[in-house]
C-alpha cells in the first residue's frame, strides 16, 4: 500500500548518509510512495529535490540547545500540522540527529521513524528513543553503540549496484598506484592513517598518487584539513585534496584501490560501492565495516588490523604483489566478493526492508 512519508534531514553537506537518502527516496518513489523531503532553507538536498521534481519543503532544524527550545518544539508541531493538511496523513521520518530530536517532540498521533548513523549515543537519547515508534540502525555495531533501545531495528545499509565491467587490478610494483579516499574531512575517518601509509609506500620504493575527496563540515573539520595540507606539503607526499564529488561511483573505477581507514565506521558505503564496481577497497578491521567483510575468506586481504599507516601500507603492498603475480586469482577473488556484495546490499533489498517498516507503523 502506497504511503506518504515526510523525510526530515538537517544535513548541510552531501555525504554518504545523504546519498543513501537520495537513493532511498528514489526507490520508494518508484514503488509508488509519496516522499516529501524537508530540509533547512538552501540545503544541498533541497536543491537536489528541486532538480528531481520531488515534493520538498523548507524548515529550519537546529539543536534544542540553540535558541528557545520550547519555541522550536511548538514550531515543529505547527509545521507537522501544516504538512498533514497539505499532503495528507503520513509517516514522519528523521534522517539526521537534529531532525531526530525535533521529531521526537511530536505528539503520539504522528507515526515517527528515526534512521540513525552515529558512531556513539548521547545520554538524552535514552529518553528520546522511546518517543519514536521505531529506531532504525544501519549495522549491528551502530545499534550496539546506541544503548540498543528496545524499539530498535537493524537494517543494513545498501546502495545502487549496477556495473558488469571486469574487476580492476592494482598496478604492478613498477607503476604508480592510483588510490582515493572518499570521506568527510573529520577525525575518525582516518586521513592521518592514509598519509602515514603514503610515507610507507614511498619508503618501500612504490610510486603512488592519493586523491582525497571530501569536505569539512564545521570549524574543527576545517582545522583538520589545514593540518593535513601542512603535513602533505611538509613531507612532499603525492596527495591531492580534490574537494567534494557529488557521485563518487562515477569515478571509482579511475583508481586501482580505494582506502577506507575509518576507525569504528557505523557502516560505510565505500566497500559496498567499490567492490560492486570491481574496485578493491581496503578497510580498517573495525565497526560496521566488519559486517560487510563477512562470510567469505576472499575478504581477508582487504582488511588491515592495526589503525596505523604501517598496517595499511603492508596491506597495500600485499595487494600490489597479488595483482602482479596472481592476476587471474585476484580477479576471481574480486568477482566472488562482488557477487556476495550484490546479493546482500542491493538497493532493492533496502527498499523492501524500509517499506516493511513504513507500512507497519503508518
Amino acid at each position: 500500500m502506497a504511503e506518504t512519508v515526510f523525510f526530515f534531514s538537517s544535513a548541510a553537506i552531501l555525504g554518504g548518509a545523504e546519498r543513501s537518502l537520495q537513493e532511498l527516496l528514489t526507490e520508494l518513489g518508484r514503488r509508488g510512495h509519496t516522499c516529501v523531503l524537508i530540509t533547512p532553507p538552501g540545503a544541498p538536498l533541497q536543491t537536489w529535490a528541486a532538480e528531481q521534481d520531488l515534493p520538498h519543503e523548507a524548515f529550519e532544524m537546529r539543536s534544542l540547545r540553540e535558541g528557545n527550545p520550547l519555541g522550536q518544539i511548538l514550531s515543529v508541531r505547527r509545521f507537522a500540522n501544516t504538512l498533514v493538511a497539505r499532503y495528507g496523513r503520513g509517516v514522519f521520518y528523521s534522517n539526521t540527529r537534529h531532525a531526530f530530536t525535533l521529531l521526537a517532540m511530536l505528539p503520539g498521533r504522528y507515526p515517527k521513524l528515526a534512521h540513525h548513523r552515529d558512531v556513539s549515543s548521547r545520554p538524552i537519547n535514552r529518553w528520546l528513543y522511546p518517543r519514536m515508534d521505531c529506531n532504525i540502525f544501519i549495522s549491528e555495531f551502530n545499534y550496539a553503540h546506541s544503548d540498543a533501545p528496545a524499539n530498535g531495528r537493524v537494517i543494513l545499509n545498501a546502495g545502487a549496484l549496477d556495473c558488469d565491467l571486469p574487476p580492476v587490478l592494482p598496478a604492478p610494483a613498477s607503476g604508480p598506484l592510483n588510490m582515493a579516499m572518499f570521506a568527510r574531512i573529520t577525525g575518525y575517518k582516518g586521513h592521518r592513517v592514509a598519509l602515514a601509509a603514503c610515507r610507507g609506500l614511498a619508503a618501500a620504493g612504490q610510486t603512488y598518487q592519493l586523491d582525497i575527496w571530501g569536505e569539512p563540515a564545521d570549524a574543527r573539520d576545517r582545522a583538520l584539513l589545514a593540518d593535513l595540507r601542512d603535513d602533505v606539503a611538509g613531507a612532499g607526499l603525492a596527495v591531492r585534496f580534490c574537494g567534494f564529488h557529488p557521485k563518487p561511483t562515477d569515478i571509482l573505477r579511475d583508481y586501482h584501490v580505494i582506502l577506507n581507514p575509518s576507525l569504528g565506521e557505523p557502516f560505510g558505503r565505500l566497500p559496498v560501492e567499490g567492490f560492486s564496481l570491481g574496485v578493491p577497497v581496503i578497510s580498517h578491521a573495525s565497526g560496521g565495516s566488519l559486517e560487510i567483510y563477512a562470510g567469505l575468506e576472499a575478504y581477508a586481504p582487504y582488511l588491515f588490523p592495526d589503525h596505523d599507516g604501517d598496517s595499511l601500507c603492508r596491506a597495500l603492498l600485499r595487494l600490489i604483489e597479488a595483482g602482479a603475480t596472481e592476476p587471474d586469482a585476484t580477479r576471481a577473488q574480486l568477482s566472488c566478493i562482488r557477487a556476495d556484495i550484490r546479493a546482500r546490499f542491493s538497493l532493492r533489498r533496502l527498499g523492501d526492508d524500509i517499506e516493511t517498516v513504513i507500512e507497519e507503523f503508518a
